[in-house]
């Protein structure tokens, strides 16, 4: 039986891939609007936790939110709709990589703030 044979398209498995492009879509809409309204949020516990590096963990912070911002309105043009499989992955990682660059200005493994990749971790596994 040849490969080909296998695959059938079906008008199902259209409907399936058009309704699993919209959901993804959706939720990488949903996980850019959490990394802009929570990444500058967090800036109250850098407040307590590092008041000495207040305004640098800010910026870090809003430059995290300002490219899943760009990231979010990317996805509001038909070539990013396109791109939705891609930064569906993309998006997670920009507040990894700022926490992760936050763990390792202050005291790296030892740092309070790996609590924060684990909300990272969490915040994906809810939207997903």
């Amino acid at each position: 039986m040849s490969k080909s044979s296998l695959i059938v398209e079906s008008p199902v498995l259209e409907a399936f891939r058009v309704y699993e492009a919209q959901q993804r879509l959706a939720h990488t809409k949903v996980g850019c609007a959490l990394v802009v309204t929570l990444m500058p949020a967090g800036s109250l516990l850098d407040y307590f936790v590092y008041p000495d590096r207040i305004r640098e963990f800010f910026f870090l912070r809003l430059v995290a939110a300002a490219l899943a911002g760009l990231m979010w309105i990317f996805l509001l043009t038909k070539t990013g709709r396109k791109c939705s499989k891609w930064l569906g992955v993309v998006v997670p990682l920009v507040p990894v990589i700022f926490i992760a660059w936050m763990i390792a200005v202050k005291e790296g493994f030892a740092s309070p703030y790996y609590a924060g990749l684990n909300l990272v971790l969490l915040a994906v596994g809810a939207v997903r």
